[in-house]
């Protein structure tokens, strides 16, 4: 299994995010992201400043790959309610919630474009804030066009709903859709510090069939850069980093009738990917922040409107 890719880590970021906010702060009246191999030494090469690479972030799938993972995530969530009518506060909410994975991951099977469709996850230990979850056991993952509609079974059972939103905090559960590539790379082979803009329509509309979300006021920017060679153990790495910004984004939210003004989002997201293109990224780190306003309707006629605040690091 693959680590997930850039973009899905963002908008899993965004979406766990925006619906834990509305949880915590309209009932009272999420990896997110991206993930981690095991911590290995790097230290950074003398870039040749006259030399190109082909920039590659999505890498190929075998069956029968193996890796050991640790992957790691940390949500930071706040909500602030007050009524509409008179603006008084009513509720204010801080939520924090850390995630840790250890296991070994399988390539099973690939689809027709090579990329992993199903896997094994041997997890070591999974906890969310310190509680174990699950412990020296097997999943299997069926991947899907939406990760929504993956299949996560253990012993031959469908895992329940806390587990699988556990996993699907930190797992890649999509299959098909856009690559890293097309979002985030180029084609063109770069020098060390070379840069350029990531395909913000393209980013976009997977935003929109993946999650939901309403994109007509939505716009997309940012950029990758190339910012040189790092040594990994005995590999050659291209260190890339990457930057998004979202602005207007709206969101469907749980609670019937519920609204959101348009909102913004920032994320800042690095790997380590192997010149050699047969094997797997090594690293991925994402960190995410969003800002957002909801109005959710109350049964006396009133509105409650609640201002979000949220981060995320993988």
């Amino acid at each position: 299994m693959k680590t997930r890719s850039l973009l899905q880590a963002l908008f899993v970021a965004l979406f766990v995010s925006i619906v834990a906010c509305v949880a915590c702060g309209g009932g009272g009246g999420s990896t997110a992201g991206g993930t981690t191999p095991s911590a290995t030494s790097t230290e950074a090469s003398q870039p040749n400043m006259t030399k190109t690479y082909p920039i590659h972030l999505h890498p190929h799938a075998h069956v029968g790959d193996r890796v050991q993972v640790v992957f790691d995530a940390f949500e930071d969530n706040g909500t602030i309610m007050h009524l509409a009518s008179s603006g008084q506060e009513i509720s204010s909410e801080h939520k924090t919630k850390r995630s840790h994975l250890e296991g070994v991951m399988t390539t099973v099977a690939l689809d027709a474009r090579q990329d992993e469709l199903r896997a094994t996850l041997d997890v070591k230990t999974l906890t969310v804030d310190d509680v174990v979850v699950l412990l020296n056991k097997r999943v299997d993952v069926t991947k899907a066009r939406k990760a929504d509609d993956a299949i996560l079974m253990v012993d031959g059972a469908p895992v329940s709903p806390e587990l699988r939103k556990a996993l699907k905090d930190l797992l890649d559960l999509r299959v098909g859709g856009p690559t890293d590539d097309e979002i985030f790379g180029t084609t063109q082979p770069q020098l060390a510090g070379g840069h350029w803009p990531l395909n913000g329509e393209r980013a976009r509309a997977d935003l929109a069939e993946d999650q939901g979300v309403d994109v007509a006021s939505t716009t997309i920017s940012g950029e990758t850069t190339f910012v040189g060679i790092k040594h990994v153990g005995n590999l050659d790495a291209l260190e890339m980093k990457a930057e998004m910004h979202i602005d207007g984004i709206k969101v469907p939210l749980p609670q019937p009738g519920a609204t959101s003004e348009p909102g913004q989002a920032k994320a800042t997201m690095t790997k380590l990917v192997p010149v050699d293109e047969n094997r797997g990224v090594l690293e991925s780190h994402m960190a995410f922040e969003m800002t957002m306003r909801i109005h959710v309707p109350t049964k006396t006629g009133d509105s409650v409107i609640g201002d979000i605040t949220a981060f995320n690091q993988a």
